[in-house]
């Protein structure tokens, strides 16, 4: 997964965490119904993936 994420990089446990804080954020009432992907953008990194 590495190799295709945009990242290029293990994420830190301190940006975890700060992803699910923000989506835990009781500011944030609206947000419902969504996943959120915290990859490194390997998901999306996949389909644009080079030929070789």
């Amino acid at each position: 997964m590495i190799q295709t994420s945009c990242a290029k990089r293990m994420g830190k446990p301190e940006e975890l965490g700060y992803a699910l804080a923000t989506i835990a954020d009781e500011r944030n009432g609206y947000l419902c119904g969504i996943d959120v992907l915290i990859d490194g953008g390997a998901s999306t990194g996949k389909k644009f993936k080079k030929e070789k």
